[in-house]
């Protein structure tokens, strides 16, 4: 079965009055973008050229690529528990106006209202501050969870906030990691997880989906000027030859994780598809 490129689209304009328009848009299964400052004498209210703000730009270029090509469309609502998530319908873009507010619509067909329980994911980690945006993050996911596809996990699927946690849960399950410090990812510059163990002495955690025998060098060097430290790396894949004075118990290949999670496939998919 084919997939469909994925948008996401949140609707949450502070006005109240702006309200009202927000939930017709849900009722009549309509996805809707509105931007003011037109720049003189462009006119077209979908040339994305007709717009200062780079978020107008995004948006109408998304509605516009949406028009043309059948994708899915993942939309929030403000003030509503339910998503929809829906088929893009070609040549249905358009306007509409409420109380001289210019809306410029498209159209959703054979859409989905869901739940927060029913597919967590666009609920919990939708993408930031973005009006309509395309969603690679959750192509995978998504297109699973719409046309009930099959799951098939491939530690090659998950992203790097995926391996992140997965790292994290292995360090646990492992009682290598008692608590955490600071936030996982995020701004770190050197580091993914910090914590410490049932000493309270520091661990210090990398994760890479691939990576160079020079980034490894360079973390365990990091590692090795510090006192009372332990470091863990994970990866999926080293290119290049792992020197020997790295040690076994510090290298951890996500092949391993895996095989420690072999007997939790539902976490696993859970983690890989957001339901």
């Amino acid at each position: 079965m084919r997939s469909l490129p994925v948008y996401y689209i949140r609707h949450n304009w502070k006005e109240e009055e702006y309200q009202t328009i927000i939930n017709t848009l849900f009722e009549d299964h309509k996805v809707g973008i509105h931007f003011e400052n037109t720049k003189e004498n462009q006119k077209d209210p979908f040339d994305p050229n007709s717009y200062h703000e780079r978020a107008g730009k995004t948006s109408i270029n998304c509605l516009n690529e949406c028009n043309k090509v059948e994708s899915l469309i993942v939309a929030a609502y403000k003030h509503h528990d339910k998503i929809l998530i829906g088929k893009s319908e070609t040549s249905s873009k358009g306007l509409f106006f409420s109380n001289d507010i210019e809306i410029k619509y498209l159209k959703l067909t054979d859409f989905k209202k869901v739940t927060i329980d029913a597919f967590p994911l666009p609920f919990l980690i939708a993408p930031p501050f973005s009006t309509f945006v395309k969603w690679h993050m959750g192509k995978i996911s998504v297109n699973t969870f719409f046309f009930k596809k099959e799951k098939s996990f491939k530690i090659e699927m998950l992203l790097p906030w995926q391996l992140e946690i997965l790292a994290e849960e292995w360090l646990r399950k492992k009682d290598i990691i008692k608590y955490k410090l600071y936030k996982t990812g995020g701004q770190m510059k050197s580091f993914d997880i910090v914590g410490v163990d049932d000493e309270n002495n520091p661990i210090y955690v990398q994760v890479k989906h691939e990576c160079s025998e020079n980034t490894v060098n360079k973390f365990f060097g990091e590692i090795d000027s510090m006192e009372n430290v332990k470091g863990y790396f994970f990866t999926i894949k080293i290119i290049g030859k792992v020197p020997d004075k790295i040690s076994d118990e510090g290298l951890i290949t996500f092949k391993e994780v895996i095989n420690d999670f072999r007997n939790d496939k539902k976490y696993l998919e859970k983690l890989c598809y957001g339901f």
